[in-house]
């Protein structure tokens, strides 16, 4: 008497998962797809003007520091000097 016995894995979504040469495919050559939903990917023009945003934000970030010590400084002066 002979016993078989066939173990099934299944993935986080219930889906039965074998080894990459018991992949199974639709196509006809045995291409798989990379993935059924693709990651968008990084567009450089995005990103250069998110950094020219960011410098932009930072130059007024700095500029309204520089006023205010400027306004502390010229006040401070100004009560020393009466």
């Amino acid at each position: 008497m002979n016993i078989q016995t066939i173990v099934v894995h299944y993935n986080l979504k219930g889906e039965e998962v074998g080894k990459a040469s018991q992949e199974k495919s639709n196509e006809r050559y045995g291409y798989k797809p990379l993935s059924r939903e693709s990651k968008p990917r990084l567009d450089v023009n995005n990103l250069l003007n998110r950094i020219k945003i960011e410098k932009n934000q930072s130059k007024k970030t700095n500029l309204f520091i520089l006023t205010g010590s400027a306004f502390v400084v010229s006040a401070v002066v100004l009560l020393f000097s009466i």
